[in-house]
């Protein structure tokens, strides 16, 4: 992406923001495939590295088919190994999911590992295109200060783009489930919801259904459940 009237590479830096089945996940896969279907209109090779796409918890991971982010950067490492930096010589967007689970220090430090990874570290995230995807208002970072009650310049100052998902196509067949559970999310679900949701509750000993969501209390426990 240029910017009119000049050779300069214009950075893309956005929050992709929208409720649970708004469509985070179809864009993000119609990104990529009419990435790949560019790439090969112009001859371009199209790689498992052209878009990386990943997310701040195991479970968008499995949906996504991606990588957790702090293994893809390394954030709880303190370092990138030359290996590191050769598999990213080819990216052209990074996609990070579940982004309102970063905190402030993961902001600092994806600034950091990722201008090694892009070899500039003069440029903010390296140079590289990201897309932040997630929703502020779903559940907070565990026992920790959510980003929006500080300012952290790694992202209020540096988004230059914002898109607001405000559809529903996860419920389209049962819009009514849809509705109550957006109620929950702006934090203002009626007695009535509240009773729905205690109606479909399960009883200790009773069978599980087929198909049905489970809850589990550790990461580990849930990944294994998804794959």
């Amino acid at each position: 992406m240029k910017l009119k009237g000049s050779k300069k590479e214009a950075q893309l830096i956005c929050l992709l923001h929208g409720s649970g089945g708004s469509g985070k996940s179809a864009v993000i896969n119609l990104v990529q495939a009419c990435t790949r279907s560019y790439c090969e209109s112009i001859g371009h090779p199209y790689t498992s590295r052209t878009i990386v796409v990943s997310a701040m918890l195991g479970v968008a991971v499995t949906l996504l088919h991606g990588e957790t982010t702090h293994s893809l950067v390394g954030l709880n490492r303190s370092g990138i190994t030359k290996e590191e930096q050769d598999m990213w010589v080819d990216t052209r967007l990074l996609i990070i999911d579940e982004v309102s689970f970063a905190l402030k220090k993961d902001f600092e430090k994806l600034h950091e590992h990722i201008g090694l990874l892009m070899k500039d570290t003069y440029k903010i995230y390296g140079g590289l295109n990201i897309v932040f995807a997630g929703d502020y208002s779903q559940l907070e970072p565990v026992k920790q200060e959510p980003i929006y009650e500080s300012y952290v310049p790694e992202f209020h100052g540096r988004l230059n783009c914002f898109i607001e998902l405000d559809g529903m196509h996860r419920f389209k067949d049962d819009v009514e489930w849809g509705e109550r559970l957006s109620q929950f999310r702006e934090g203002e679900p009626t007695l009535d919801d509240i009773d729905v949701i205690n109606e479909n509750c399960l009883v200790d000993g009773e069978p599980l259904p087929v198909g049905i969501q489970i809850a589990s209390y550790r990461n580990r426990e849930r990944d294994a459940i998804n794959s």
